[in-house]
């Protein structure tokens, strides 16, 4: 009889692939929960609840929790402002190294022609005849579903 491995976490990880896409959605997580806790510690700044001591009752204990939790919210945004600084760094640095077309390239002026860099290979075409195809396929049978709810609903009367 042959003993199974025991059950457990695998030490095994997928393998991420690191591109500009993927930095810039990171990136994008990063800058939404900068702005959340932004919020939250401008929630607790103006809340009824946190008052100066001046003239007015003061709770040190009350205080000593939202202290913790504002200097905790503080932190965190100023981590994330690090971790932000990283990638744009990381994404400048690979950014640099992409050539990029010159803006009068990418502005199209009327009455000339865009001239493409690249031609198109015959599987483009090749796809360009089947995307035409199906599209006329699927407008014909939406036609024709169309009419026939039309029909049956009785809104278009049947010639005599």
């Amino acid at each position: 009889m042959q003993q199974s491995p025991a059950p457990g976490p695998q030490m095994m990880s997928p393998v991420k692939d690191i591109n500009i896409v993927n930095m810039c959605r990171a990136g994008q997580e990063i800058v939404h929960d900068i702005v959340s806790r932004s919020q939250e510690v401008f929630t607790m700044l103006g809340s009824k609840n946190m008052q100066l001591p001046n003239n007015v009752t003061f709770h040190g204990q009350q205080y000593g929790e939202q202290k913790a939790k504002l200097d905790d919210q503080l932190r965190q945004v100023n981590m994330n402002f690090r971790k932000l600084r990283v990638f744009y760094s990381k994404i400048n640095e690979t950014c640099e190294q992409m050539e990029l077309p010159l803006d009068q390239e990418l502005i199209p002026y009327v009455g000339e022609e865009m001239p493409r860099s690249q031609p198109y290979s015959d599987s483009y075409y090749y796809i360009q005849e089947q995307h035409r195809d199906m599209v006329e396929v699927c407008r014909g049978d939406i036609l024709s579903i169309y009419l026939n709810s039309m029909k049956s609903c009785s809104i278009i009367q049947q010639p005599k």
